[in-house]
């Protein structure tokens, strides 16, 4: 998928939790939920993000360690230190970009390296 899909399928996701969460500022909520869907193709030195810091996609594998529920985790802890409305955006956007991925054939290892096992929700 590319950067535009992402940001799409991020806003959707997000706009669906704003109708859960009753986000304070709403039009923050959506750009760090935008904000988020990209960040796991920081490891694709080709990608919308990656391209702006490619050392780190030399440096990690594509669909490696960014594509996890742990740097989702990771970023949104990260995040807490400026408020909890922005750490749930970003996991918001963050696992919305997982999810769209694993509707591609190659798929994520949500769980890597605890578990290889692959999550493809399609063939």
């Amino acid at each position: 998928m590319n950067g535009l899909t992402h940001l799409l399928i991020g806003y959707v996701f997000g706009l669906l939790f704003l109708k859960i969460y009753n986000a304070q500022n709403p039009a923050v909520f959506i750009i760090f939920v935008g904000l988020a869907a990209l960040m796991p193709d920081i490891d694709n030195s080709k990608s919308t993000v990656g391209n702006k810091i490619k050392i780190i996609g030399w440096l990690f594998k594509h669909r490696g360690f960014f594509h996890t529920l742990w740097a989702a985790l990771m970023f949104s802890v990260l995040a807490y230190a400026f408020s909890k409305e922005i750490a749930i955006a970003v996991l918001v956007g963050y696992t919305s970009h997982l999810l769209s991925d694993s509707l591609t054939p190659m798929g994520v290892r949500p769980l890597w390296p605890i578990s290889k096992k692959k999550l493809k929700l399609v063939k």
